[in-house]
Protein backbone atom coordinates (compact mmCIF):
# COMPACT_ATOMS: atom_id res chain seq x y z
CA UNK A 1 0.00 0.00 0.00
CA UNK A 2 1.36 3.89 -1.06
CA UNK A 3 1.65 6.30 1.57
CA UNK A 4 -0.88 9.55 0.33
CA UNK A 5 1.48 12.36 0.90
CA UNK A 6 0.46 16.05 0.96
CA UNK A 7 1.23 19.24 1.11
CA UNK A 8 0.49 21.67 3.90
CA UNK A 9 -2.49 23.41 2.28
CA UNK A 10 -4.14 19.99 1.61
CA UNK A 11 -3.62 19.17 5.92
CA UNK A 12 -4.22 22.68 6.45
CA UNK A 13 -8.13 21.97 5.04
CA UNK A 14 -7.93 17.90 6.59
CA UNK A 15 -6.84 18.89 10.10
CA UNK A 16 -8.79 22.10 10.14
CA UNK A 17 -5.47 23.93 11.10
CA UNK A 18 -4.32 27.44 9.67
CA UNK A 19 -1.64 26.74 6.99
CA UNK A 20 0.91 28.79 8.84
CA UNK A 21 0.21 27.01 11.79
CA UNK A 22 0.83 24.22 9.99
CA UNK A 23 4.57 25.42 9.18
CA UNK A 24 4.89 26.93 12.88
CA UNK A 25 4.38 23.34 14.30
CA UNK A 26 6.50 21.49 11.38
CA UNK A 27 9.24 23.69 11.99
CA UNK A 28 9.19 23.29 15.87
CA UNK A 29 8.60 19.37 15.33
CA UNK A 30 11.97 19.53 13.10
CA UNK A 31 13.77 21.65 15.75
CA UNK A 32 12.86 18.49 18.15
CA UNK A 33 13.91 15.75 16.08
CA UNK A 34 10.93 15.08 14.36
CA UNK A 35 11.67 14.07 10.19
CA UNK A 36 9.31 15.27 7.61
CA UNK A 37 9.74 13.77 3.91
CA UNK A 38 11.26 16.44 1.73
CA UNK A 39 11.32 17.26 -1.92
CA UNK A 40 14.34 18.38 -3.72
CA UNK A 41 13.16 21.97 -2.92
CA UNK A 42 13.04 21.53 1.02
CA UNK A 43 9.09 21.57 0.70
CA UNK A 44 7.49 18.97 3.14
CA UNK A 45 5.28 16.35 2.71
CA UNK A 46 2.96 15.48 5.16
CA UNK A 47 1.45 11.73 5.81
CA UNK A 48 -1.84 10.91 7.26
CA UNK A 49 0.92 9.99 10.47
CA UNK A 50 2.20 13.62 10.12
CA UNK A 51 -1.30 15.10 10.31
CA UNK A 52 -1.82 13.23 13.10
CA UNK A 53 1.39 14.92 14.97
CA UNK A 54 0.37 18.00 14.34
CA UNK A 55 -3.53 17.69 15.68
CA UNK A 56 -1.49 16.41 18.80
CA UNK A 57 0.62 19.30 18.73
CA UNK A 58 -2.29 21.51 18.70
CA UNK A 59 -4.71 19.69 20.99
CA UNK A 60 -2.06 19.94 23.89
CA UNK A 61 -1.48 23.83 23.03
CA UNK A 62 -5.43 24.34 22.58
CA UNK A 63 -6.62 22.28 25.51
CA UNK A 64 -3.76 21.64 27.95
CA UNK A 65 -2.63 25.18 27.64
CA UNK A 66 1.48 23.98 26.67
CA UNK A 67 3.67 26.19 24.99
CA UNK A 68 4.31 25.20 21.30
CA UNK A 69 7.97 24.27 22.58
CA UNK A 70 6.98 22.01 25.40
CA UNK A 71 3.81 20.72 23.21
CA UNK A 72 6.31 19.88 20.23
CA UNK A 73 9.03 18.57 22.58
CA UNK A 74 6.36 15.72 24.17
CA UNK A 75 5.02 14.93 20.52
CA UNK A 76 8.08 14.54 18.96
CA UNK A 77 9.58 12.52 21.93
CA UNK A 78 6.75 9.70 21.27
CA UNK A 79 6.47 10.04 17.19
CA UNK A 80 9.84 9.75 15.92
CA UNK A 81 8.65 8.86 12.18
CA UNK A 82 10.15 5.42 9.99
CA UNK A 83 12.02 8.12 7.72
CA UNK A 84 13.93 9.30 10.68
CA UNK A 85 14.82 5.87 12.11
CA UNK A 86 15.84 4.88 8.29
CA UNK A 87 17.71 7.88 7.42
CA UNK A 88 19.84 7.07 11.03
CA UNK A 89 20.43 3.40 10.22
CA UNK A 90 23.88 2.91 8.88
CA UNK A 91 24.69 -0.10 6.29
CA UNK A 92 26.88 -2.13 8.90
CA UNK A 93 27.68 -5.86 7.79
CA UNK A 94 27.52 -7.74 11.12
CA UNK A 95 30.81 -10.05 9.68
CA UNK A 96 33.23 -8.20 7.41
CA UNK A 97 34.62 -10.65 5.34
CA UNK A 98 38.13 -9.36 5.05
CA UNK A 99 38.91 -8.65 8.74
CA UNK A 100 42.40 -8.03 9.32
CA UNK A 101 43.13 -9.36 13.19
CA UNK A 102 46.82 -7.98 12.78
CA UNK A 103 45.59 -4.02 11.71
CA UNK A 104 43.89 -4.45 15.02
CA UNK A 105 46.11 -5.84 17.05
CA UNK A 106 48.44 -3.14 16.07
CA UNK A 107 45.82 -0.58 16.66
CA UNK A 108 45.18 -1.62 19.84
CA UNK A 109 48.73 -1.81 20.90
CA UNK A 110 49.28 1.49 19.69
CA UNK A 111 46.32 2.73 21.74
CA UNK A 112 47.71 0.92 25.01
CA UNK A 113 50.72 2.80 24.19
CA UNK A 114 49.20 6.24 23.93
CA UNK A 115 47.47 5.56 27.22
CA UNK A 116 50.56 4.83 29.01
CA UNK A 117 52.02 8.12 28.21
CA UNK A 118 49.21 9.42 29.60
CA UNK A 119 49.38 7.54 32.37
CA UNK A 120 52.90 8.59 33.16
CA UNK A 121 51.54 12.32 32.44
CA UNK A 122 49.31 12.14 35.18
CA UNK A 123 51.56 10.46 37.83
CA UNK A 124 54.43 13.59 37.07
CA UNK A 125 51.70 15.99 37.74
CA UNK A 126 50.47 14.63 40.08
CA UNK A 127 54.15 14.21 41.49
CA UNK A 128 54.52 18.16 40.72
CA UNK A 129 51.42 18.72 42.36
CA UNK A 130 52.90 16.80 45.32
CA UNK A 131 55.79 18.92 45.59
CA UNK A 132 54.44 22.13 44.89
CA UNK A 133 51.93 21.05 48.17
CA UNK A 134 54.99 20.55 50.23
CA UNK A 135 56.48 23.53 48.90
CA UNK A 136 53.80 25.64 50.00
CA UNK A 137 53.25 24.55 53.05
CA UNK A 138 56.91 25.27 53.66
CA UNK A 139 56.66 28.43 52.68
CA UNK A 140 53.98 28.92 55.32
CA UNK A 141 55.50 27.61 57.57
CA UNK A 142 58.64 30.06 57.10
CA UNK A 143 56.37 32.62 56.49
CA UNK A 144 54.95 32.01 60.22
CA UNK A 145 58.31 32.06 61.61
CA UNK A 146 59.41 35.25 60.06
CA UNK A 147 56.68 37.01 61.45
CA UNK A 148 57.10 35.39 65.13
CA UNK A 149 60.98 36.48 64.46
CA UNK A 150 59.57 39.94 64.01
CA UNK A 151 57.44 40.30 66.84
CA UNK A 152 60.63 39.24 68.86
CA UNK A 153 62.87 41.31 67.14
CA UNK A 154 60.39 44.42 67.45
CA UNK A 155 60.20 43.11 71.53
CA UNK A 156 63.72 43.20 71.81
CA UNK A 157 64.37 46.61 70.20
CA UNK A 158 62.06 47.97 73.00
CA UNK A 159 63.70 46.21 75.54
CA UNK A 160 66.80 47.59 73.99
CA UNK A 161 65.54 51.29 73.80
CA UNK A 162 64.38 51.16 77.21
CA UNK A 163 68.22 49.96 78.59
CA UNK A 164 69.48 52.72 76.34
CA UNK A 165 67.79 55.54 78.13
CA UNK A 166 68.02 54.12 81.46
CA UNK A 167 71.96 54.52 80.50
CA UNK A 168 71.77 57.94 79.65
Amino acid sequence: MEEILMRSNEVSSEAGISESIVRKYSLALERKGYVFKKDEFGGRYYSKYDQETLEMVRSLTQQNRYTVGVATEIVAGKRKTVAAIEEKQIDFPLVKEEFDYEELKNQLENTRQEFNKIKDAIKSFENILEVNLSLLQKLGEAKNEVEMKSKENAYLEEKLRKVISILQ
